[in-house]
This record gives structure tokens, C-alpha cells and sequence, in this order.
């Protein structure tokens, strides 16, 4: 009889990829290797953002091997936070946890991640804080400055909300308008909400194949953009509307 750490406990592993073929198999068989041993219950979802590489075809092999494993493919680009979205609306169980495809988030964070967010019946979310980034030095400054002027205006206090390693309930999250980059604001977005979010140390790792999609000027520029539109939606916002019948 097959035996888990968990035999009540079902997660969903998202991951928004985009012309990861390199990084992917090896991806999968990490979280495989990870969780086998930790739950019975638990599924892989790859949301392929229309992918220009070898993608579709190296996760369609993959899939022999992890029948745990499901694969979505975008008909056109939307980027990583439609991806992420995708993902958690065809998740089969309560618990998402979301990691990038580039491999830099180790999976064997996700127990850790997930033991915080069920012992904690307060919690919401629990996102990944990297505080040791395996990136450029250029990159590293850049995010730090950019943590710190939308601390300095959202004031959510969180110290890394751009890691892709978060643990959440999906009907929470589903709770949450999709917009253009919100993966980058989702602990703010879940404070929004009223609800209670921890973060934690983690490991980061270089990456192995690929590129970033994103050049640091691009991403100071959308990410002003984004802030503003943040700003915007705390102060438009409508709470949760309590009231009894009479």
C-alpha cells in the first residue's frame, strides 16, 4: 500500500510557460519526484502562452510519462498572468500553487509553501520571498527598487510580490478581477480582498535554458503602468457587501 506524508491533502500546480521546452521536462519531474511521496492528491497544469518553440510537442511527450500532467495551450499570446488565470479555472482541486516554467522556483519549496497555508486557517496566501536571487546583478537591483517604490505606495509590505511561488485557495483567487500582469500584484490583490497573506523564505536558481521576456527598462515602464492601475482599483473597489435579509 502505497503510503503519503498527506493522504487528505489535493493541490493543483500551475505553470504559465512561454518557449520553455528546454526547461520543462525537467521541471515536471522535480514537482513528480517532490510530491509523489508527499500526497496522493495532486495534478500538474502547464498553460502553454502560445509558445514559438518546440513547446506543444515536448509537453505532449512529457504526458506519457505523468498522467497527472494536463496541458492547455493559448490560441494566441496573453501573457503570464492570463496564464496563471487559465490555470487556476480549469483546477480540479482547492489548493493552487503557482511556479514559473523557466525552473528558477525549486519545486521542493512547494510542501513548504503549502504545510504554511493549511496549518494557518487564517491564511489566505503564502508567497515565496527570494531572498538569496540566483539572477544579474542589473535584475537584482532593479527588483529590489521596484519592491521598494510599490511598498512605498501600496504599502502591502510585501518583500518579493514578483516570486511565481504563491499558495492560495482557488476560490479566492477567482474572487479576483483578471487584468493584464496581476501575477506581479496578487498578495496586494488578496489585502484587497481582506484576506491575510504570509510570506516566506525560499530558494531561487539560475536559469538553465531561455531568456527573460522582459528587458529591465521595459519593466520599470510597465511596471509604473501597473501600480497606477493597482492604486486605482484599491480606491474603486467595492468591499465585501454583508447584509441580512429583514
Amino acid at each position: 500500500m502505497d503510503t503519503y506524508i498527506y493522504d487528505n491533502l489535493y493541490i493543483s500546480v500551475v505553470i504559465p510557460a512561454h518557449n520553455e521546452a528546454e526547461n520543462l521536462p525537467g521541471l515536471i519531474q522535480e514537482i513528480d519526484e517532490n510530491l509523489s511521496p508527499w500526497t496522493r492528491g495532486y495534478e500538474i497544469i502547464v498553460i502553454d502562452d502560445h509558445s514559438t518553440d518546440d513547446s506543444i510537442t515536448v509537453l505532449q511527450e512529457i504526458k506519457k510519462r505523468y498522467p497527472n500532467l494536463r496541458v492547455y495551450r493559448h490560441k494566441s499570446r496573453l501573457g503570464q498572468s492570463a496564464g496563471v488565470y487559465s490555470g487556476v479555472e480549469v483546477a480540479r482541486y482547492p489548493i493552487v500553487v503557482t511556479l514559473d516554467g523557466d525552473g528558477q522556483n525549486p519545486p521542493s519549496e512547494i510542501p513548504k509553501l503549502v504545510e504554511e497555508l493549511v496549518k494557518d486557517k487564517s491564511l489566505s496566501m503564502v508567497v515565496g520571498w527570494r531572498k538569496k536571487r540566483s539572477d544579474n546583478i542589473v535584475k537584482r537591483i532593479s527588483s529590489r527598487v521596484a519592491n521598494l517604490v510599490r511598498n512605498l505606495l501600496l504599502k502591502d509590505g510585501i518583500r518579493d510580490s514578483g516570486c511565481g511561488l504563491k499558495a492560495f485557495y482557488k476560490k479566492d483567487f477567482l474572487s479576483l478581477p483578471c487584468i493584464n500582469h496581476m501575477h506581479r500584484f496578487l498578495p496586494f490583490m488578496f489585502q484587497m480582498l481582506g484576506k491575510k497573506v504570509k510570506q516566506i523564505e525560499v530558494n531561487h536558481r539560475p536559469r538553465k535554458s531561455g531568456k527573460g521576456h522582459y528587458t529591465t527598462i521595459a519593466r520599470a515602464i510597465v511596471g509604473i503602468i501597473d501600480i497606477a492601475g493597482m492604486l486605482y482599483l484599491k480606491h474603486r473597489y467595492i468591499p465585501e457587501r454583508k447584509k441580512e435579509e429583514i
